[in-house]
């Protein structure tokens, strides 16, 4: 039997060396930010924050209004805050925004620069604090920037293999929940 040899799967296995480096940088990043939440002076955010709590109340007593039609960005975050809890919840959509972010960035740049290049210049670009900034706050943008990234990087898949109608779904899903953030 042959030993198992990781820099050889991971070489083969581009999206999955992606995800383990966005998980890690995901952990490093939560790690710093645990417990912040950027909230100072907006409304907008308090207002969304009071959706992901209370959205069946909030929508009763003010009909719908522009801010409850974000669902690209309220219903990953009700999701994450039933499911895993508030302070979890806000955590791990944090995390996966991070690793979702990494992942299709390392994508695009792997289009024109070897791939150890590509995933140190989407390091750099999640580990960024404006990046934090957009992530770490209950507005849409952080969640549009990861939407918009992955936008980007299944065309360029698609620009690969055209023929595969899977992937022109799943960009124009993408493009569609972007749509939805902004």
């Amino acid at each position: 039997m042959d030993k198992f040899n990781a820099a050889a799967w991971f070489r083969t296995r581009p999206l999955a060396g992606d995800a383990v480096v966005g998980l890690l940088i995901a952990a490093f990043v939560v790690g710093i930010c645990h417990g912040a939440q950027i909230q100072l002076g907006f409304i907008d955010t308090w207002v969304y924050t009071g959706y992901i709590f209370g959205f069946r109340e909030l929508a009763e007593e003010f009909g719908v209004t522009y801010y409850s039609l974000r669902l690209a960005w309220l219903v990953p975050a009700i999701l994450f805050d039933r499911v895993f809890g508030l302070q979890t919840g806000f955590l791990l959509l944090r995390a996966a925004m991070i690793v979702a972010l990494f992942v299709s960035l390392a994508r695009v740049g792997r289009a024109f620069v070897p791939a150890g290049t590509a995933r140190l210049f989407a390091a750099l670009a999640v580990l960024h604090p404006w990046v934090w900034r957009s992530l770490f706050w209950n507005y849409s943008d952080g969640m549009g920037l990861t939407y918009a990234a992955a936008v980007f990087a299944i065309a360029m898949v698609l620009t690969d293999s055209p023929r595969r109608p899977g992937r022109l779904a799943a960009a124009g899903g993408a493009g569609a929940l972007l749509a939805l953030a902004a």
